[in-house]
């Protein structure tokens, strides 16, 4: 399986997008802190629905749980190589506090 579920901060507001076939979706970051000295950054993306509620009720520094896919793509670079990029797609979120009423129930936004 390649599932995630972690809990971290959004580094900005998410940003909530229209595709050409017209779904939404929301891209953000998200800071999960490791240690005291250790903090890592991962570029997340929800759809439609999940994507919708993120974007309303989360915005910088909000505190959320999130769980979905984690999906490889690759492309060939401008230089012929193959690059590489991790996709960490939101299927369910958890608003869990920090000045967005906190404590509400896992969301999934079908």
């Amino acid at each position: 399986m390649r599932n995630f579920t972690m809990v971290g901060r959004l580094t900005a507001d998410p940003k909530l997008e229209t595709t050409n076939s017209g779904k939404q979706v929301a891209n953000f970051s998200l800071a999960v802190r490791e240690s005291k000295d250790k903090t890592h950054f991962f570029n997340c993306s929800a759809w439609e629905g999940t994507g919708k509620l993120i974007n309303q009720y989360a915005k910088k520094g909000s505190m959320i749980a999130v769980s979905g896919q984690i999906n490889q793509r690759s492309w060939q670079g401008e230089d012929g190589k193959t690059q590489y990029r991790i996709d960490f797609v939101v299927r369910e979120v958890d608003f869990t506090g920090s000045g967005n009423g906190g404590g509400g129930p896992i969301v999934t936004g079908k």
